[in-house]
């Protein structure tokens, strides 16, 4: 995952049914896919006020669920 600025719409396309924008407060957490989407997010919150940190990587013991 990176940081980035959206500068167009967005859309479905061959990997996914629907995407959509959403405010922090409307996230649908339990509807996420996967759990580095949801690592991801967070690691996103702690960091959003920063214009640089060091790079996060998956949670320790959760190897398995990434492969």
């Amino acid at each position: 995952m990176f940081r980035a600025e959206l500068v167009s719409d967005i859309s479905a396309g061959p990997e996914s049914l629907e995407v959509g924008l959403f405010d922090w407060k409307d996230i649908p957490w339990a509807n996420l896919a996967f759990p580095t989407v949801v690592w991801a997010l967070t690691h996103f919150a702690e960091t959003r006020s920063k214009s640089a940190f060091v790079p996060f990587s998956n949670p320790a013991g959760t190897e398995e669920l990434t492969r």
